[in-house]
């Protein structure tokens, strides 16, 4: 598929870019000018799409600065939803508050960890897959990551996962076909304007590193050297606080603490709304 690899080239810029630092206000308004100038070139091949500062800056700090990667980011991420629409175009978190008010499938945790990053707890063990929708679980997590990509500090700081394995099983490993995480994490690795920092994996079977090995061949090398195995839960309070983990994960966060979370997807309806009405024609 187009989107699971990223191009050489793309790699090479980035990486150069990073080297770069965080560029000055000037040259930054000089990258969003030319992201800006690209994107509307590209109305020619059907895209449209916002090109306010404000929008362009999630690819454009996605992608640490580098004007040809952020457009390449941009054309990959209205693509993707072309391809799989049902799981990619965010739909209504009004219309989904009863999936997002679930917290048995995980949830953000309150505060940042100890890099200033968002922390995403996915309670990947609990899913059942006699009761669970692929599409439903996608759309959930694809309203959270959005809400995430819209927040400053997350721009500049990125994501962090945590990735629950209890209770994870050979019935879990069937539902989650190739073609169905082939899909997700070509999405998540190339197509997304959100920086996954770190991906911290608790709480693993046997089973699990069976699942892992499957998965590799779909991992680019980036994503593999964020993949943080904890053998025991406390080395996990090297890089979040134990009062900012949930009970279950070894900390003292109580449920109450985060009973709200879910509001600060449902803030963004409007803009949700606005970002269904962009993209390629078909």
């Amino acid at each position: 598929m187009w989107f699971f690899t990223r191009h050489r080239s793309d790699a090479d810029t980035q990486e150069a870019a990073t080297m770069r630092g965080t560029p000055s206000p000037a040259e930054l308004q000089d990258i969003i000018v030319t992201v800006r100038n690209m994107v509307q070139d590209e109305q020619s091949q059907g895209l449209k799409c916002s090109t306010t500062d404000e929008f362009l800056l999630r690819f454009i700090k996605a992608s640490h600065y580098n004007e040809q990667t952020s457009f390449h980011l941009i054309k990959r991420y209205f693509k993707a939803k072309i391809e799989n629409p049902e799981a990619f175009i965010v739909q209504s978190p009004a219309e989904n508050i009863k999936m997002l008010q679930r917290k048995d499938l995980g949830l953000p945790l309150k505060d940042r960890d100890k890099c200033g990053r968002r922390v995403m707890n996915i309670k990947f063990g609990k899913l059942d897959p006699g009761k669970e929708s692929w599409t439903s679980v996608i759309q959930s997590t694809m309203m959270i990551l959005e809400a995430f990509s819209l927040e400053e500090d997350v721009q500049d700081n990125g994501v962090a996962l945590i990735l629950d394995c209890t209770h994870f099983s050979l019935k879990i490993m069937k539902w989650a076909t190739p073609h169905k995480i082939r899909t997700v994490l070509g999405f998540f690795q190339d197509c997304i304007p959100l920086r996954f920092e770190a991906i911290h994996i608790v709480n693993y079977p046997y089973i699990f590193n069976v699942f892992a090995s499957a998965l590799k061949p779909f991992m680019n090398e980036e994503t593999k050297r964020k993949l943080i195995w904890h053998s025991d839960l406390s080395s996990i309070e090297q890089y979040i606080e134990k009062v900012s983990l949930p009970g279950d994960l070894g900390g003292q966060l109580k449920p109450e603490e985060v009973e709200d979370w879910y509001k600060m997807v449902l803030e963004k309806e409007e803009i949700f709304t606005e970002f269904r009405k962009m993209g390629y024609s078909q």
